[in-house]
């Protein structure tokens, strides 16, 4: 039996991949089931503008980007920022950010996809 996009928006436990990604698009958080890891969950980041001297202020930059950044600010003096994508963030067990993060086969055939609110964010 399908499921309709009626029933998806009020379904919040047992999703699929496909589910999980619509409500990553729609600001949701989402967790599995299956993982191991205490409090871990996705969340989305939309696409933004980000002005460039937020990067130079880290060491660990590599000298390649330093030169990208430093050109787009003498390329655009009025407004020295660049682009960012939207990408999906995993919050891990251990409290670290996982920028980037990218499904497993396994993940993408789960259908123990859960939406979670702050609350939840919490691990407990």
């Amino acid at each position: 039996m399908e499921t309709t996009s009626q029933e998806t928006s009020q379904k919040t436990e047992n999703l699929n991949f496909g589910e999980a990604l619509e409500a990553l698009s729609k600001d949701q958080a989402v967790s599995r089931a299956g993982w191991n890891g205490k409090g871990m969950f996705l969340f989305r980041i939309h696409e933004t503008r980000v002005p460039v001297y937020v990067y130079f202020n880290s060491p660990n930059n590599p000298k390649v980007l330093q030169d990208f950044l430093m050109k787009i600010a003498k390329d655009n003096p009025q407004d020295p920022s660049v682009n960012i994508t939207s990408f999906i963030v995993m919050k891990a067990a251990d409290n670290t950010l996982v920028y980037g993060w990218l499904a497993s086969q396994t993940d993408m055939t789960a259908t123990d996809w859960c939406i979670i609110d702050g609350g939840q964010a919490d691990g407990k």
